[in-house]
């Protein structure tokens, strides 16, 4: 049977190997978390940034002294970008019997004599953030992210240099910021988004020796929980059968268990 996992899958399994394990094999998922919707819209503006520069054949302004010099949206048509931005028809690879797939923001091309095709590539992901970061933080957050993309695009013939690149969006200043007058009026005028590119290594190594463990996960006995989560013991059966492991492993097998119980 072949196994095909995303960046996100592989978060999740770093995260916690029993929630990870309980998804894949018995399809009990993690439940949907409350989350703001604004990067939404600060992800359609930064693509149509790049959109106008990719028609131009230019380099996006906020990337100037941030990226290598020369370098621009990947020359790409719309349905091929539109196939690279969705994880059905994206980049993907293969570790072992594995398939690993991407669903990509964008990519860079960068002028590169020592290539065939007279460039190199870059993956180039759009974030938004209440503000400046750095990169360590970006590293902790997203290095599964820049291992995987980095090596579907290598797989794929888009060679790289092994260079990542994060566009992180944060509001910078505003004007007027004066209460309401009425209903629908923001009372203040957004004047400047900064936008601070991090760069981050990718190690191809690392993630292949990830998504070999998360297999290996999947076709194993239940794994125990990721041990730096709290311990919560309650439930159906409390007193009888205790259920050591973080409060979402919990959670999970104790709808199984209460789910069993009803309909009894």
């Amino acid at each position: 049977m072949e196994i095909r996992l995303s960046k996100s899958q592989l978060d999740k399994f770093q995260d916690c190997p029993r929630c990870f394990w309980l998804g894949q094999r018995h399809k009990r998922r993690q439940p949907d978390m409350i989350s703001s919707k604004g990067w939404k819209g600060v992800e359609r503006g930064t693509g149509a940034h790049y959109e106008g520069h990719r028609k131009a054949k230019t380099t996006p302004e906020n990337l100037i002294g941030q990226v290598p010099a020369g370098a621009i949206p990947v020359q790409l048509d719309e349905a091929a970008m539109k196939a690279l931005r969705y994880w059905g028809k994206g980049l993907a690879f293969k570790v072992g019997d594995v398939l690993v797939t991407t669903a990509l923001d964008d990519m860079l091309q960068i002028p590169d004599g020592s290539q065939p095709k007279g460039s190199r590539y870059a993956v180039i992901d759009y974030k938004s953030k209440a503000k400046l970061t750095d990169e360590e933080s970006t590293a902790s957050m997203y290095q599964n992210q820049a291992d995987v993309f980095d090596l579907a695009c290598n797989v794929n013939d888009y060679p790289t240099d092994g260079t990542v690149y994060f566009d992180y969006w944060s509001p910078a200043s505003v004007e007027g910021a004066e209460p309401p007058a009425n209903a629908g009026d923001t009372g203040f005028t957004m004047q400047r988004w900064a936008s601070q590119v991090i760069a981050i290594k990718a190690d191809h190594a690392r993630i292949k020796n990830l998504v070999l463990a998360a297999a290996a996960c999947i076709e194993g006995k239940m794994p125990e929980p990721k041990l730096e989560r709290s311990v919560i013991t309650r439930g159906v059966n409390k007193g009888q059968d205790k259920v050591d492991g973080c409060a979402v492993c919990v959670y999970l097998l104790e709808r199984e268990e209460l789910l069993t119980a009803l309909a009894a």
